[in-house]
Formats: C-alpha cells, sequence, structure tokens
C-alpha cells in the first residue's frame, strides 16, 4: 500500500513537471485551450455595389470602417446597427485632404474616430467618426499640418500612432533603434526601443534592418501599453509607453525575422525569409486583450504566403496567452468590439464579405 502511494506520487509530480516544462516551438504552444468557432454572417445594405477590395476593416462603436488602397475613393463607412452602407470617402491625390499611399490606419488613442497615416506624404489624419459621414473627397485633418520643424518629423516611417494629442509613435527610420518617439508640443524626437537580444545580424544597414522588423503597433490609452506584432516572424511585443521612451513588459521571441542584405543594379535591398513556423498577418485591440490573426500554414507556392489566415491568439494586456481560436473561414482582416463579445472579419474574395464571432473570454 505505501509501494503504491508513493508511486502515485511519483506520477503526479512527473506530469505536474512535464507541463510546467512543457516544450514550445511555436507561439501556438502557448496556449492550454483552443476553440473552434462557427460564424455568422452580416448582410449590408448596398455593400457589394459600394465596396469592392477592401483591405482592413476597424471598428468604433457601432461604425465599422474599411479600406480599398486600390479605389479611387478608399474609405467606406458601414452601420453594423442597421446593417446599412453609409458612405464612402477620399481622394488619391496630393491636395489639402487628399492621400497617396495609406499604409495603416486605427481607432484614434481616445476613441472619437479613426487616424490614418500615407506613409508618402508624410501626413497623419485625422476623421471624426461622425464627420466622416459628411465627407466626399477629403480624408480628414492632418494633424501635423501646423507642426513648427516639419523637417523633424519628415523620415519615411511605415506606420504612425498616435498615443496622446501631442505624443506619436513612429516605426522604423529610427537609427540604431526600433522606434521614434515624435512630440509635437517641443518639436523632439526620441528614438527608442531596442533590437531582440538574439539579434546577431550584423554590418546591416540600420534602414534595411529596420524594414525586417516592420509590423503593426496599437495603443490602450487605459493601460498605456503598445503591442507590436511582426510581419515577418511570430515576435510580439508589449511596451509601456510614455514621453520617456518605451520599456518593454512582455516579448515572444519563438521565431524574429530572418533577413539577408543584397546588393542590386537598383541599390541595397532587404530579402526576408520565411520560418518554418507562422508570421502575424494583423492585430486588432480591446480594453482587456489583444486579438492576433496568425497564419501557421506555410504556402509552397513560389515560397509565397497567403494573405489570409483563420488562427486568432488572444493575449491579455500582460502578455498572458488566453485563448487560440480557430475560425471556421480564413479571413484578410479583423476588429474586435470594446467589449471583447463580439470579433468581426473580413473574406476578400470576388465578392467580400463581412462575417462575425460571438465570443465568450
Amino acid at each position: 500500500m505505501r509501494a503504491r502511494n508513493i508511486l502515485y506520487i511519483f506520477i503526479i509530480l512527473f506530469c505536474f513537471t512535464a507541463c510546467k516544462n512543457k516544450t514550445v516551438y511555436s507561439v501556438v504552444d502557448l496556449f492550454n485551450e483552443t476553440k473552434e468557432l462557427k460564424n455568422h454572417s452580416l448582410r449590408i445594405d448596398g455593400f457589394s455595389e459600394n465596396i469592392l477590395n477592401p483591405a482592413q476593416i476597424e471598428i468604433i462603436n457601432d461604425r465599422l470602417f474599411l479600406l480599398d488602397v486600390q479605389a479611387s475613393t478608399p474609405f467606406s463607412v458601414i452601420d453594423l446597427q442597421k446593417q446599412k452602407y453609409l458612405n464612402s470617402f477620399g481622394k488619391k491625390g496630393e491636395g489639402p485632404g487628399e492621400i497617396i499611399g495609406v499604409m495603416d490606419f486605427y481607432v484614434n488613442y481616445n476613441e472619437t474616430g479613426i487616424n490614418c497615416w500615407d506613409a508618402m506624404l508624410r501626413h497623419l489624419y485625422f476623421c471624426e467618426k461622425d464627420s466622416a459621414l459628411l465627407y466626399n473627397k477629403t480624408v480628414g485633418i492632418n494633424l501635423f499640418d501646423d507642426l513648427k520643424y516639419k523637417k523633424s518629423f519628415n523620415s519615411f516611417f511605415p506606420n504612425v500612432l498616435q498615443v496622446d494629442k501631442s505624443l506619436f509613435l513612429a516605426i522604423g527610420c529610427s537609427g540604431e533603434k526600433r522606434f521614434s518617439l515624435l512630440n509635437t508640443k517641443n518639436n523632439k524626437v526620441l528614438q527608442t526601443g531596442e533590437y531582440p537580444k538574439q539579434e546577431m545580424v550584423t554590418g546591416i544597414d540600420s534602414t534595411i534592418k529596420a524594414h525586417a522588423y516592420h509590423g503593426k503597433i496599437r495603443y490602450n490609452r487605459e493601460k498605456k501599453r503598445v503591442v507590436y506584432i511582426s510581419f515577418f516572424s511570430e515576435m510580439i511585443e508589449i511596451f509601456n509607453v510614455n514621453e520617456f521612451g518605451l520599456e518593454l513588459a512582455f516579448g515572444n521571441y519563438t521565431t524574429i525575422p530572418k533577413f539577408k542584405q543584397e546588393n542590386s543594379p537598383r541599390g541595397i535591398r532587404i530579402r526576408t525569409e520565411k520560418d518554418k513556423f507562422g508570421t502575424n498577418l494583423g492585430v486588432s485591440i480591446s480594453d482587456d486583450y489583444i486579438f492576433i490573426l496568425y497564419q501557421s500554414k506555410i504556402i509552397t507556392d513560389k515560397n509565397r504566403r497567403s494573405a489570409a489566415a483563420n488562427d486568432v491568439l488572444v493575449f491579455n494586456w500582460n502578455g498572458e496567452p488566453i485563448m487560440h481560436y480557430k475560425l471556421d473561414h480564413e479571413v484578410t482582416s479583423i476588429s474586435i468590439k470594446k467589449d471583447s463579445k463580439r470579433l468581426y472579419a473580413l473574406i476578400n474574395n470576388e465578392e467580400p464579405e463581412i462575417i462575425y464571432y460571438d465570443l465568450n473570454l
């Protein structure tokens, strides 16, 4: 009897140790629970007639904003409650309120509208959510119009995120750092954010290296934290942010970007390499959680990846893995409601479609 009890204790201790020391090969291995989700269709009056090839969606209250970078009128607005198309706005060009190369758009820091960053023109537009229904050709107000020293802010940043009325966080073009904090109150630029300790590549031009670490950033005003996802690996980071810089709070480095600097007749260029594991496609945030659209499979045709995925990884703002969702459709963009109870997704087929999933976190 005593020997049997000792055996039971040994088995329990072995199982506990094995679980505790679980080997993590991919970011998916961090999650203890996977749940399959079934979508609900959203039939929107006027959708197919007015929206052709959207690439990104963002929710603010009951309004869904869509971006179609190829369209002559890039932005559209949908009323989710009434399930109705409302308006399209924006015009290609270099005039006031016009756009050339929108790299990203997101709900602004105080949730009164959207910001969209035109990397080519170095314009960050603000569009108030109700005014969007009145816009036609213009996108909104350029928040960098009144800068006293525009040359200080005239770098090519792939993405610029507003974190306060006069504080902006930019990716790339930051010397040996990864980000730049643009302070329009004192017209200063602070370079901040270290590369991962595993990054051992030397002799690489800083601009080229920054391109390899291109990704997307989102800001939680209540927690004063920024999340970063890499487009070329599984890398995810959460930072505390203030006017003095970034402080790393969490980092997942199961894979980091792999790249090579190559010389060509057109000059120096970057070539990123796909890892055998997955990569991040997009991110959406709520007050409590971070939702990452993650692609686990590799497309073997010419080593290219599809721009769609059906894995959504949910972390809290401390970096703790909460849930791995498997969607029943591959989608190209996601956007979560503020209360984390409903996830909207974009299927960008020949006829685009908006679907949603009800969650219970």
